[in-house]
């Protein structure tokens, strides 16, 4: 065992490559001792048991998942910015092989209002930017209160996060959400 105390962040980096190796239901208190070459009790030292190591790992997944802002264009129309953000997450999921649908089934772990919230805090800032541009956008409904925006947001949202959790072959059902979008004429 290595004698020097393992961070909190190096253990969750390893936690990554088990999920993505092995899967969500991989992690446990022994499994990442032993991938950090540490005792379980350096585990410990940082999480109080298995679920509070899992939900940090969801969180960081989900994090490095939805940490995508700087690849987006915000001048751009609310439409065009929705097929950013899905072309975006497309390449992550693409590139790493089945990590969006690890990092969803934490929706369902434990407890799933915990996990919900997680999620929710962690996509919060996306969300609040396609609020801002939807309201820059001259072409789309400018009428809407903040509490009718938002549930439109996050169906917009909940459409896309459908959309990349199915394996689809091409992007038909993105052109379909986008002309549904296209010929919204009021939300609220």
């Amino acid at each position: 065992m290595r004698k020097t105390v393992t961070s909190r962040e190096e253990i969750l980096q390893h936690c990554q490559n088990i999920v993505l190796n092995q899967g969500l239901t991989a992690i446990d208190i022994r499994t990442v001792a032993s991938a950090c070459h540490v005792s379980v009790g350096s585990i410990y030292n940082h999480f109080g048991s298995k679920d509070e190591l899992v939900y940090a790992v969801l969180t960081e997944g989900w994090k490095d998942i939805f940490d995508i802002e700087e690849d987006l264009d915000q001048t751009s129309s609310f439409i065009d910015y929705i097929e950013q953000i899905y072309q975006v997450l497309l390449k992550k999921k693409k590139d790493r092989a089945g990590f969006l649908n690890y990092y969803s089934l934490g929706l369902a772990h434990k407890d799933p209002d915990l996990g919900l919230k997680l999620f929710n805090d962690t996509t919060q800032e996306l969300r609040k930017t396609m609020v801002d541009v939807y309201r820059r956008d001259a072409n789309m409904e400018q009428d809407l209160d903040e509490k009718a925006l938002d549930e439109y947001i996050h169906l917009i949202f909940s459409i896309l996060m459908t959309l990349l959790m199915e394996d689809l072959s091409s992007n038909i059902s993105l052109d379909w959400a986008l002309q549904v979008l296209k010929a919204k004429k009021k939300f609220a």
